[in-house]
């Protein structure tokens, strides 16, 4: 089951190098919901043995992880 949703998801997640750049509120919210999704879904074995598979996805997903901390430290940081 995780074969078909975890690409589905990565898919929905804003390309790495476009964070910073501004979004429409949907597109944020589909964003930051899939990436919500993706962090509970990396406790499953099945999770981290599809990660192993396919390079890709799993480059995008750390890429966005570590930039939407960055995001949110910068964002703090304002405050």
């Amino acid at each position: 089951m995780l074969t078909l949703i975890v690409p589905v998801l990565i898919n929905f997640l804003v390309e790495p190098h476009l964070l910073g750049v501004p979004m429409t509120a949907h597109r944020k919210l589909l964003h930051d919901v899939s990436l919500q999704k993706l962090m509970k879904l990396d406790c499953s074995s099945e999770f981290r043995a599809l990660m192993g598979q396919c390079t890709e996805m799993r480059v995008k997903l750390e890429t966005v992880i570590k930039n939407s901390k960055s995001l949110t430290n910068r964002q703090w940081k304002r405050r």
